[in-house]
């Protein structure tokens, strides 16, 4: 009986299905792991102290400090301190022989664009296995009452057996789906958490990048 059945053993329950969902649960770890670790180092306040450091070194007319500020932050991303993919961005349009205004602006936002998808990587195919899980749980749901039903249906001592039989069979079956939904839930869960982490950066990112350039158009028109 179930009630009496290690873990291990009701996984052993749903049979192939069952392995491939745990395979998944370890390839889902193994993603919310990176994640953690890349976006858990993108600071949002690092980031706004380097805006800040830079549009400070810009209005004094220190051209040369802003582009320090950003490669001391790059060097800080290298070091694993803190992500500020922000740096980068700002360096290209520090280093852009594009006016300021709409030409320097698509720089800055090819170059953020570029971020952005490096911060993703990964995170599409989370949100894949998020959504594919309870579908593959179900599956082998699906397949395990029909191997019920059909064992029921050919075995000689089905007229005086009850329902006994065909119930086990079911519940073991219904472990597919419970692993499905184990599998799902957690990567929904982080696939939403890191999402939302994405678009902070983005909304920043955009932030600054209208700022440095409204610093750029100033200089251009004094």
């Amino acid at each position: 009986m179930l009630h009496d059945a290690s873990l291990l053993e009701i996984l052993r329950m749903g049979g192939l299905t069952t392995l491939v969902l745990l395979l998944l649960s370890v390839l889902s770890v193994a993603l919310m792991l990176i994640l953690w670790l890349r976006l858990g180092a993108t600071k949002a306040r690092e980031a706004d102290r380097l805006t800040a450091e830079v549009l400070r070194a810009l209005n004094a007319g220190d051209g040369r400090g802003a582009l320090d500020a950003c490669q001391r932050a790059e060097a800080s991303v290298l070091g694993r301190r803190a992500q500020i993919p922000l740096a980068r961005v700002f360096a290209h349009m520090l280093e852009s022989r594009a006016p300021a205004g709409p030409a320097l602006q698509q720089v800055a936002l090819a170059s953020l664009d570029r971020e952005t998808l490096a911060l993703e990587r990964g995170l599409g195919t989370l949100g894949t296995l998020g959504a594919v899980a309870p579908f593959i749980g179900l599956l082998g749901t699906v397949i395990g009452v029909i191997r019920a039903f059909d064992a029921l249906g050919t075995s000689s001592s089905a007229a005086g057996g009850g329902f006994g039989p065909l119930m086990s069979a079911i519940a073991e079956a219904l472990v597919a789906t419970g692993a499905g939904l184990l599998v799902a839930i957690p990567a929904v869960v982080a696939y939403n958490h890191f999402r939302r982490r994405v678009r902070a950066h983005t909304v920043i990112a955009e932030q600054g990048i209208a700022e440095l350039d409204a610093v750029f158009q100033a200089a251009s028109h004094a």
